[in-house]
């Protein structure tokens, strides 16, 4: 089971306990972004925690916003872990740190970061993490396009051990929903509601994941059908597809697929497909051509599809060959 995860970055411990509360029966864990509090109170935000947390205090040299001393930061996790916090989030060139952590009761999650782009040796990246004793390893990079999904989603789907690999930024959308798919995809992270922006690049609102994407219910037989355009993250055909999905009893999700502006969506389809294992794609806007197009998930031919409607047969149901 993945679990989904709100991030929670509050102003103080009041705003954190209150954000916690209107994310429990919703999200499965609650991270709490210490780095991006004025002021916390760590025993009072573990005891009045309504739902599992991960404790993170991320520093600047990972995309966080700790600027105090890195001793008293590493403080704060062994506290965190002292007080039994779920999950501590410790970065990878921290390390050394997992000798001073209390973990029989708290698992560690160790990390690693790149803001600028998504690296293509995450499997070697991982197995450091693994040696180093990580409970769960996490790595993240930067998607410039879309086809910087494949790595992280390659990733999830070779783990046999507990993992977060996320492509973060619009292009990686994709990531953050197929991970669901992914019997050893830890978690995938969503922003509050309150908070549409949440504390990293592309993350989506904890409503959107339930009422746009149902990902609650998403099992290894659910299929996914790609929106492939360079809005696609913003069309309204997403509601308008997962509606008509949802309405018509089909085990399946229209997922965003954003393009980069000079992306080949060619070149796209295939680094993401043997990896992404989608049904099959939507085209919105393909060229020489104003109406909507479906590929198939096994080749990359054109075949006219239908608008979603009540009256149109499922997206599911073209000429194109699915595998």
């Amino acid at each position: 089971m993945t679990y989904l995860a709100v991030a929670i970055a509050a102003s103080d411990t009041a705003a954190a306990l209150a954000a916690m509360q209107q994310a429990a029966g919703r999200a499965d864990l609650a991270e709490l972004r210490l780095d991006l509090m004025a002021e916390f109170d760590l025993p009072a935000l573990l005891a009045g925690r309504p739902l599992p947390v991960i404790v993170t205090c991320r520093p600047e040299r990972e995309g966080g916003w700790w600027r105090g001393a890195e001793a008293e930061r590493l403080a704060v996790l062994r506290q965190a872990a002292a007080l039994g916090a779920d999950y501590v989030d410790l970065e990878w060139d921290a390390a050394e740190a997992l000798a001073s952590l209390d973990r029989s009761r708290t698992q560690v999650i160790l990390s690693r970061h790149d803001f600028t782009a998504m690296p293509d040796d995450l499997a070697a990246r991982a197995e450091q993490l693994w040696q180093a004793g990580a409970d769960v390893v996490k790595l993240v990079g930067m998607a410039q396009r879309l086809a910087d999904c494949a790595p992280a989603l390659r990733l999830l789907a070779e783990a046999t051990r507990p993992t977060i690999a996320i492509a973060m930024g619009v292009h990686g959308l994709p990531s953050r929903l197929l991970a669901f798919r992914h019997p050893h995809a830890l978690l995938s992270f969503a922003a509050p509601d309150q908070d549409p922006a949440g504390t990293a690049p592309g993350q989506i609102t904890l409503s959107a994941l339930h009422e746009l994407y149902r990902v609650q219910t998403i099992d290894p037989q659910t299929a996914f059908i790609g929106l492939l355009a360079p809005d696609a993250a913003t069309s309204p055909a997403l509601a308008e597809g997962n509606r008509w999905l949802a309405g018509a009893g089909h085990n399946a999700r229209l997922i965003p697929l954003p393009l980069a502006p000079d992306e080949d969506p060619t070149a796209a389809l295939a680094a993401l497909q043997p990896v992404a294992g989608l049904q099959g794609y939507i085209l919105s806007a393909p060229p020489h051509d104003s109406h909507p197009v479906i590929l198939s998930g096994s080749d990359h031919r054109f075949a006219p599809a239908r608008e979603f409607s009540e009256e149109s047969p499922s997206p599911l149901a073209t000429d194109a060959a699915a595998d």
